[in-house]
């Protein structure tokens, strides 16, 4: 387990009234320097041991600033202003026990990737006086340098201007000025950045270094963690405690805190201890669960076959922003999530092939159909502006049937890539369900697994991989608070999405008739073809609602229960798709009037559409053209009917014959 590690930095800017820059500098690296301004040296105590004290500065800045004198002479010059801030004051922890030479290569890291490439300078001491207390101050200049070698400008003002782009005056007619900075050295995010390379670099001369100390530059509250930080001791009350935790250590006697903050920090101090014992233990339970989750995985991947290993290398590479090609790649929750897009009812995908399916199905049997009105009455196809003179229609015919094998051996190809990725998701749930079982009867017992989801165990054993052990008495309630809980197929969104296009398709339905009608007189062939594919796209669609709305409904159940809302499931299985749709995100009971005026409404549209078909869904003594289309039309009606009643032996007899061999358009012009 690794330890947390001591972080301490500090940053903060100084001005010439604040902070004397000469005399700091003097101090920290434990020289003497003259102040000019002043007209006087500047010389503190020595320190106990020497501080490695070194300049760093951009490749662009004179060379004059290496000399530790000169430079915050330099810079008091230029800063005039009493409140003009000199420089800023960086205090940094360094681990403890480390070498020296990492003390300094460390130090050097972070000065040149956060502060020269900056455009900064920065004089640099490492205090050594303790060994329990390494620390590294930094005097960093807060005015860049040209590529002159010229000091330039902190900040810039310009004019304020309006929204027209005016220069805008003050009663006196005077331009008014804003000021902007030319750095971001100030901003929360650069001293944030700052922060973290330091911790990054500390962590990285730790793994060097091998020891379990880990440091991390965020508060305990942002790691998610339950300590609490100490306060910093003033130098006298540091004394005080340390002068008392000798005399207690010489007298072999318990230490008690002499100081107020010195006793509020001892009972921090015990309260993370316990809070690091709990860690400690979660620590080792969240191993244990990677051993024993990495293990199952291992088993099962040694007995799988070269099929079912491409299987789960299909199911990753159709999972979105995972890479890999193992089992350890994808967790159950993603192999679940997979598995649910395959899904017929919510798959984008198959409901294009069945869309597809539908558009090839259509031009069959209307090519077939016309074919067998043109063997009765080779005028009767001009009806549908397909030229009747024999060598012209069977060109005609000969370039649809091409047509139409060019898409049903695309509509092939994708079906079955479709139809295989869909048993590979399947494989994938499979096989993560049975390894997360065994993972979950391991960890928490085969009894009290017997009480949990699949889900729930799958999710008490994510958040473990992810470093957050779950008390067995814990998981569901943690579970009904992710965001893993509303993974479920959302029926209402997905019916909601179905009824649009029923919509959109009832639309284009009466579009197309409307066409149809005010185009007797030239006729075009694909409006029929059109309009009897946007027929059986209404029905599919009205078959797939049917098919979602019992899910739809229990959805509805289940969610106003949780609510504490009442809903009468008898009455929802009365309501129409839209009036559910509607129930749900208004929230509110529909009453039985609307939905009997929606009803009625509906009737009414659907005796409409009727009126409007019948010039081409019925006879009429109107002219022979529109007979022949009306046939045309019902013929191909009376056949949606006759595959609607026998849907299963069809797809059986399908599954049993070749490709296109009974295929009348193909069979008919394949021997032209």
């Amino acid at each position: 387990m690794s330890e947390q590690g001591y972080f301490m930095f500090s940053s903060q800017p100084k001005t010439k009234a604040k902070q004397n820059c000469v005399a700091y500098a003097a101090y920290c690296a434990d020289e003497k320097l003259f102040d000019e301004s002043e007209d006087r040296m500047h010389k503190f105590k020595e320190h106990e041991v020497k501080p490695i004290s070194f300049i760093m500065k951009p490749s662009h800045a004179p060379d004059w600033t290496l000399n530790r004198e000169k430079l915050w002479n330099e810079v008091k010059k230029n800063e005039k202003g009493i409140n003009w801030r000199t420089h800023r004051d960086m205090k940094l922890s360094l681990p403890v026990g480390f070498p020296k030479e990492h003390y300094i290569d460390m130090t050097k890291e972070f000065v040149e990737k956060n502060l020269t490439e900056q455009g900064m300078v920065a004089d640099v001491s490492i205090h050594l006086d303790h060994e329990h207390n390494p620390h590294v101050h930094i005097l960093s200049t807060v005015r860049p340098f040209k590529e002159d070698g010229t000091w330039g400008d902190k900040k810039n003002k310009i004019a304020k201007v309006d929204e027209n782009g005016e220069v805008i005056r003050n009663k006196d007619g005077r331009i008014s000025y804003k000021t902007v900075a030319l750095t971001n050295w100030d901003s929360k995010e650069f001293l944030e950045s700052q922060r973290e390379s330091w911790a990054n670099i500390h962590n990285k001369y730790a793994e060097i270094n091998k020891t379990n100390e880990r440091f991390d530059h965020r508060s305990y509250e942002k790691q998610g963690l339950d300590l609490v930080a100490t306060r910093r001791l003033s130098r006298r009350n540091y004394e005080l405690e340390k002068q008392e935790k000798e005399r207690a250590n010489e007298l072999n006697i318990p230490y008690v805190p002499v100081t107020e903050w010195g006793r509020i920090n001892e009972e921090i101090r015990q309260d993370n201890e316990s809070v690091k014992l709990k860690m400690q233990l979660e620590s080792q339970l969240i191993q244990e669960t990677k051993d024993i989750y990495n293990r199952n995985i291992e088993t099962v991947e040694s007995n799988l076959n070269d099929i079912q290993k491409q299987s789960i290398k299909v199911a990753i590479r159709k999972s979105k922003d995972i890479n890999g090609t193992s089992l350890s790649d994808i967790n159950y929750a993603a192999a679940k999530q997979l598995n649910d897009s395959m899904n017929p009812l919510q798959s984008k995908w198959n409901d294009y092939l069945e869309r597809q399916k539908i558009d090839i199905d259509t031009q069959k049997k209307f090519y077939q159909l016309v074919n067998k009105k043109y063997k009765e009455n080779p005028k009767s196809v001009e009806a549908y502006g397909i030229p009747s003179e024999k060598e012209k229609y069977n060109e005609f015919m000969r370039h649809k049937a091409l047509e139409l094998q060019d898409k049903d051996a695309k509509y092939q190809s994708q079906s079955n890539a479709y139809s295989n990725e869909k048993e590979s998701a399947k494989f994938v749930l499979k096989v993560q369900t049975a390894i997360t079982e065994r993972t979950f009867e391991e960890l928490y017992g085969k009894d009290i697994s017997q009480g949990f989801t699949t889900d729930e165990k799958a999710f008490a054993i994510d958040e473990s991989l992810k470093g957050n052990y779950i008390m067995v008495d814990s998981i569901k309630d943690k579970y009904k608070e992710s965001k893993h809980s509303s993974n479920e197929i959302d029926y209402v969104k997905l019916a909601s999405g179905y009824q649009k296009s029923l919509l959109i398709t009832e639309r284009t339905i009466n579009k197309l008739q409307r066409d149809i009608k005010d185009n007797q007189s030239n006729p075009n062939h694909q409006l029929f073809v059109d309009l009897l594919r946007t027929r059986e796209l209404k029905n599919h669609y009205d078959t797939v609602l049917e098919q979602v709305k019992p899910n739809m409904i229990n959805q509805i159940e289940n969610e106003f229960k949780q609510n504490n809302k009442f809903v009468n499931k008898e009455e929802l299985s009365g309501m129409s798709n839209q009036d559910l749709i509607a129930y749900y995100y208004n929230d509110e009971d529909i009453q039985r009037r609307e939905n009997e005026s929606y009803k009625d409404q509906r009737a009414a549209n659907d005796d409409d559409w009727k009126r409007k078909d019948k010039p081409f869904i019925e006879n009429t003594n109107e002219n022979n053209s529109s007979n022949i289309a009306g046939d045309m039309l019902s013929s191909l009606g009376q056949l949606g009917s006759n595959e609607q009643a026998n849907t299963q032996q069809q797809k059986t007899k399908k599954n049993r014959r070749k490709r296109h061999k009974d295929d009348d358009l193909y069979k008919d012009f394949e021997r032209e």
